[in-house]
């Protein structure tokens, strides 16, 4: 996978140097942090999808969510570490790769998603 670009809507030091070359290894270029009142949406609308972190506040959640369904642009809330005991578990950005084919996996899912809806 070449030139594949998702935006990371965080703030400052949600993406690690180390996981930025993990990623980009992998063919995957991660673009940001970019703080949510700096989103570009027409480059949004350009890119593969759209991480946002789950620790922004909830409005500001809702709001981008919102407007990336609004664009069909598909999109993830993460996490940069899984705490969470249980069950369920949020998506984790790192530099691991199961952790990063979890989130192209869940992405593409939504893609096809939105495809498959413009076509009906």
């Amino acid at each position: 996978m070449q030139n594949f670009e998702l935006i990371v809507i965080a703030g400052q030091g949600v993406v690690s140097d180390e996981v930025r070359q993990a990623w980009g290894a992998a063919g995957v270029l991660l673009t940001g942090p970019v703080e949510p009142d700096s989103v570009n949406f027409e480059a949004v609308r350009r890119t593969g999808g759209v991480l946002m972190d789950l620790s922004l506040d909830s409005a500001t959640l809702f709001t981008l969510s919102e407007k990336m369904m609004t664009l069909k642009v598909p999109f993830l809330f993460i996490v940069t570490h899984n705490e969470a005991p249980g069950a369920v578990h949020p998506f984790v950005l790192s530099k691991e790769r199961e952790d990063r084919e979890a989130i192209l996996d869940a992405l593409a899912r939504e893609a096809d998603e939105y495809h498959s809806n413009i076509l009906h």
